[in-house]
């Protein structure tokens, strides 16, 4: 009966440890999308732009460096960009 429960708490072990190798940080990445107007109607071409993360709505200071994208193709408007911020500007506060 020992050698039973000793090799199911092995397994039960090895099982636990097996997990624990594959857990990962989650990234601070994430996916914006927009649309931009010229003239009163939706933009086309390549634009540039910066992106910023601010540590309030109103009057906040910038977090972390900008984000740049130079020549960002748009078709009617739309556009989409991956930001990846360093984790460390999401240590918890609201922002």
């Amino acid at each position: 009966m020992k050698t039973k429960t000793r090799f199911s708490l092995l397994l039960a072990l090895l099982y636990f440890l097996a997990s624990v190798i594959h857990i990962t940080a989650q990234s601070a990445a994430f996916t914006y999308q927009g649309r931009l107007t010229s003239g009163g109607g939706p933009a086309n071409g390549r634009y540039d732009f910066q992106f910023t993360l601010f540590d309030a709505e109103n009057d906040g200071s910038p977090v972390g460096d900008p984000i740049t994208f130079s020549a960002m193709g748009l078709t009617n408007g739309l556009f989409t960009a991956s930001l990846d911020y360093d984790t460390s500007v999401f240590a918890g506060q609201d922002r």
